[in-house]
This record gives C-alpha cells, structure tokens and sequence, in this order.
C-alpha cells in the first residue's frame, strides 16, 4: 500500500515498506470446471450476460462443440450453464467477446468460427434473448474463409450507437460493420484496413480505443515478426495505419496487448508482451507515443527465451490508485510488477498464482472489490485464482448504460478524482491474449472514502457526480439527447444541465401544453420532466 500527500498543486507518492499480494486457486471450490479441449490454450470472455451484476465467464476451447462452455456467476459461484444457456448444438469457435450487437441492452455473443474446411466464414453471432443465446438464421457470411486462432474485439467505429467487430487472425482480419437489426458487412477493403500477413509475420491481439485526442476509435494490433499496426479512424469509414509516424512501429515479436492510463495523465498508454523484451508506448497526450519499457521497469527482467510473453492485463491490484502490470508467459511463468503512481514499475512479490499460461483476465468474480485473475493455459483447464488477505484500500466499480452510445459503453471514458488524484478508465474488450475483459471500470482509491466521478460519452455529452461513496459498484445511464444535439434536460440551452434548468421546471410546473418546462414531450410539465432534469443534473455537452 501507499499513502498519498496531496496539495493543490501536486501529488506526491510515498512508498510505503513492500508487501506482498496473495492469492488462492478457488477454480473447484467456486465451481468453474471446464471439461473441453485446451490446447493450445483456451480463449476466454468475461461479462454479464444476464445482467445481475456478477461477472460470467465464457470458456472458448479448440475444435470441438463442447469445447465452448458458458459459466454464470451466482452470487461468487459458478454455474455451468452451458446446456441451458447456449444453442445446442454449440457452435465451434475459437474466440469470442460479450458485447451489446443489436442496441437492446443484453449482451451478445460476436464469435470467431473455427474451421474444419474452407466453406464457411469466420464471424458469427449469437443472439441474447432473456438471458439464453439463439442462433441467428440468415445471417450474410462475412469475413475470410481460413484459419483457426482468432482474437476480436468491438467499437462503435461509425458512432451510430451499434458496435463494430474486429477479427483477427494470425495471417489476417476483417472488420465486420454493424448496419443493425442483425446485418453485418465486411468493409476490410473500403475502410482502407490493411490486415493480411504474409509468411511469419502475424496479427495476434488488438484494442479498439481512443489513442489519440479525437473522440473516435482507433485500432491497435499486436504484430508478430512485423510493425505494431495502429490505425488511424478518419471518422468517415476509413483507417490508415500510422504506426512508424505516432512511434508505435517496434519490430519485434508482439503478442498480448494491454491498454491503460498508466501514469494518470489523461491518455492511454500501450503494453505488448514479446518474446524477449517487452513493450511499454507512452503516449505524450497528442496520440504521440515513445517505447519506455526499460526506463520504467516494464520490460521482462529476464531477457531470454525462458520467458515468451503472451496474456497480460493492468488492474489495480493493491488499490491504491494506479494500474499494476500483469504478465502470462510459456515457457517459465510471468510476472507481476507493482506501479508506484508515476507509470514506474517494479517486480511484486505474490504468492497463490500461477502466470504460466497464454490467457489472462483481471475480474471481481466475488465482488468483494478487489481483483482476481483468471488464467488460460495449454495442458491444464482454465484456473481461478482469488485475490485473499484483507484489502489493501477502498475501491470504485462504475457500469455504464448507453442511450445514443453504444448500450455498452464500449469508447466512453470514466474519469475518478479522489485526494486530489485523477484516474481514468475507457471501456474497451479484446485487450490481453485470446481474452476479453468485462466493460466494469474498476478504481483502487487506497484511503479515500469517495471520489467525485466524471463520464464522457461517444456521443459527446459528460455527466459529474460529487462525492460518490466508495466500496460499491455505480451504474450511470447516459442522457437522453435533443436530435439538434444536447442534453434533453438543458432547457436554457447553455449546453449544461444546472440549477437554471430545474428553476425552468420549477417555474413552468403544472403548465399546460407548449410550456418551456416540457422535457420529454407530453405537452405539460410535470414529473416527468422534474424527473429528466435531476437525473441529468450536471451534464454537460462543452
């Protein structure tokens, strides 16, 4: 743990004596008993599918139909649902990511197809009705006809409230355009994507994410035998890959990707794992990024081939306010490096954890606050590893529910200042190796009893909330928006929802049809719009 001195004007860390962070493997006492095939190395997702606040998980094997499993989380126990809760016969897959495809606030299933032939396409869906996932009959075949392994990823790339799909394959990708109501097109080659490999040269992980200062998406891919590929969106449909001109160009053998604000500026930073030395891109605020990995401690301490890095994951392991480093590697094992609040890092000593292996998540699974880990590897079954011990500090959790985003919240940003400390978190999946995390953002706020909480949407509108309670986990619904643009509870049209607007309400209640009070249309002002105006209370679209 460490203790923060705070003034106005800065933020200062005092290292406090090293502790040591303790887990427990708890894959058969909490019930995640995986039977499929898993090598070599399953893929895994994390999410909510039935929308109770515990975080599922989906297990993804190798080549045969029982090798995809879908656990529900009851209560810190899981369940295999499998046969309730997926189509029978299941599908063959190779990866997958839970996301929100078609806007009806559930999450789906976009999913990489394993082939046995070249006659079918690699991405598929399934769709979420009531909690059980359907086939969609008549879905067009998109995406290539060949390989196996397949990383994804989602983003709204076109902001139209529906998300994206990345896929990924060693020797290539596409990316599948989301029209709604279940119509998905390849638009590869009209986007200007450049995603086939020849010979060595592989995409293996990639991140949809804000890494520039635009508030659009762009794509990050982890290249093996070849430049990262970081492409840039133009906002009109188009990408063009500027990795050798923003500093993202390394050559080298790139594998996992993991995507934070490591040193709490503002802007994200880029971790890859490599066969020998890693990569850490620091980004200077601009989209400009410089590979700082042996400077700040993050590139691999044994730079042999004893260690070939693959899953890794930030998550603020000790809460205390910034993003810890976690690494899978085979052969040997990973690591886990601690963040001293500057985006430095240094070896943790932890026990209880296995990080040999290719698949890494960071999740609540208990929701106890602090963050456990999930593991794949290649001759054994997923593990669980729960972080045990007293926690080190108190903590956020924040979910986000989108209107005119996606419902997701898949590009928005949550941004926490607690004691004088600023963190922000983006909502993103697919980071990691063959993995996808949650879309919870999750806060260390070390001593701190609360933290005043900013969301900037995609859509452009940001809401503040002062001095939300610690220890709890906080869903935010974005605002209902004007189709001109704005808030619907701005009835001065100042671009904020303030004490001004409640004063219109105020004034107008009880008025008849056309008063300037009336928020939602039904020709009074009542309520309902008193209702609009405080749920929006300090939304702002500047």
């Amino acid at each position: 743990m460490r203790i923060f001195a705070c003034s106005a004007l800065a933020l200062c860390a005092i290292a406090a004596p090293a502790q040591t962070l303790d887990f427990a493997e708890v894959t058969v006492d909490r019930g995640l008993l995986y039977s499929g095939n898993c090598g070599p190395g399953c893929a895994v997702a994390v999410g909510d599918y039935n929308d109770d606040g515990w975080e599922d998980v989906l297990l993804i094997g190798r080549g045969n139909n029982t090798s995809l499993a879908l656990f529900r989380n009851v209560g810190g126990h899981f369940v295999d649902a499998s046969a309730t809760d997926l189509p029978d016969p299941r599908p063959r897959c190779s990866g997958a990511i839970f996301c929100d495809l078609d806007g009806d606030g559930d999450q789906d299933l976009a999913l990489a197809r394993w082939h046995a032939n070249t006659n079918s396409t690699s991405f598929f869906a399934l769709e979420n009705r009531d909690g059980r996932y359907v086939r969609r009959d008549g879905l067009a075949p998109v995406g290539e006809r060949y390989g196996k392994l397949a990383g994804l990823t989602a983003g709204d790339i076109d902001r139209d409230g529906l998300p994206e799909v990345i896929l990924l394959r060693p020797s290539g990708g596409c990316l599948i355009d989301n029209l709604g109501d279940w119509n998905f097109v390849d638009t590869t080659e009209a986007a200007g994507l450049s995603l086939q490999r020849d010979g060595l040269v592989g995409n293996w992980s990639g991140v949809l994410a804000r890494f520039s200062s635009a508030a659009r998406l762009d794509l990050h891919v982890a290249i093996d035998y070849g430049p990262d590929v970081h492409a840039h969106n133009d906002g009109a449909g188009g990408f063009t890959d500027q990795g050798e001109q923003v500093g993202t160009g390394h050559v080298g053998n790139d594998m996992g990707v993991a995507v934070s604000d490591v040193d709490n500026d503002g802007d994200l930073d880029i971790f890859s794992t490599n066969i020998f030395a890693h990569t850490l891109y620091i980004n200077d605020g601009s989209g400009q990024f410089s590979d700082e990995a042996t400077p700040r401690g993050a590139s691999d301490p044994v730079m042999d081939q004893s260690r070939w890095g693959y899953g890794c994951t930030f998550a603020d392991l000790d809460l205390d306010g910034d993003e810890d480093l976690v690494t899978m590697a085979v052969p040997g094992a990973g690591t886990i490096l601690l963040n001293d609040g500057t985006g430095h890092f240094a070896p943790a000593e932890f026990t209880g954890v296995d990080l040999h292996g290719y698949g890494l998540v960071a999740l609540d699974f208990d929701r106890d606050g602090d963050l456990d880990l999930l593991t794949t590897h290649a001759s054994v079954p997923p593990r669980l590893f729960e972080r045990v011990g007293t926690p080190d500090g108190n903590w956020l959790g924040v979910r986000l529910r989108g209107r005119s985003s996606a419902v997701d919240g898949l590009g928005a940003r949550v941004h926490v200042v607690a004691g004088g400390q600023s963190q922000m978190r983006e909502i993103f999946n697919g980071d990691s190796f063959y993995s996808s995390r949650g879309q919870r953002a999750h806060f260390g706020l070390g001593p701190q009893t609360g933290a005043d909480v900013t969301v900037v949407w995609p859509s452009g509108l940001a809401q503040r909330f002062a001095g939300v309670a610690a220890n709890q986990t906080r869903i935010i619904l974005e605002p209902r928006m004007h189709p001109d643009g704005g808030p619907v509870g701005d009835l001065d049209d100042d671009c904020d929802v303030d004490l001004d607007d409640l004063l219109v309400v105020l004034t107008h209640f009880g008025s008849p049809a056309g008063s300037a009070g009336d928020t939602d249309g039904d020709a009074d002002t009542d309520l309902g719009d008193l209702a609009d105006v405080l749920s929006q209370f300090g939304t702002t679209c500047r």
